[in-house]
């Protein structure tokens, strides 16, 4: 269904859009149609070659290298990956690097290479910390902000209650 919708979308946007072309391979890629899915990341990697945008480059890229891990071809995954890795970097994008650190672990374990696998692990093992670490720290600022608000407006009503006794 996701893919109908997207091939329908595909007929209202008018030009070239990089998002809209690794979405569908993204669906392609999870429906298992990789021909598919090959044509619009490749498509997504003609578009992003031709501007300046560094999101739609690394996002090309990465999806790019899905496609090629799925369809077994390794050494070109990591290339693409690795590349994507580059864009997120500066861009300092640590969900994305996540998502690619743990994808070349696991490609670089397959092929036996441990030593690259075992980097890229430590490498998403350390965002994925500080990723659940910065959660917890949202979570308590969140409550303190919640009990602060709290406690003004009580204040605030008892001030009002004792004013209204006068």
């Amino acid at each position: 269904e996701a893919i109908q919708i997207g091939e329908k979308a595909k007929s209202y946007i008018k030009g070239d859009h990089t998002f809209n072309c690794t979405i569908l391979a993204e669906a392609y890629m999870n429906n298992k149609q990789f021909q598919k899915a090959f044509e619009y990341a490749t498509k997504a990697y003609e578009i992003s070659s031709r501007g300046k945008d560094a999101n739609a480059s690394g996002e090309a890229h990465k999806i790019l290298g899905k496609v090629y891990e799925k369809m077994g071809k390794d050494d070109s995954a990591i290339y693409h990956l690795e590349k994507s890795m580059n864009y997120f970097l500066q861009m300092n994008s640590s969900h994305d690097l996540s998502n690619i650190y743990e994808l070349l672990s696991k490609i670089n374990a397959d092929k036996g290479e441990y030593k690259k696998a075992y980097t890229y692990h430590e490498l998403f093992s350390e965002l994925k910390d500080s990723s659940i670490m910065k959660s917890q720290i949202d979570k308590v600022r969140f409550e303190y902000d919640e009990k602060q608000t709290r406690l003004q407006h009580e204040k605030e009503k008892k001030l009002i209650e004792s004013e209204q006794e006068k």
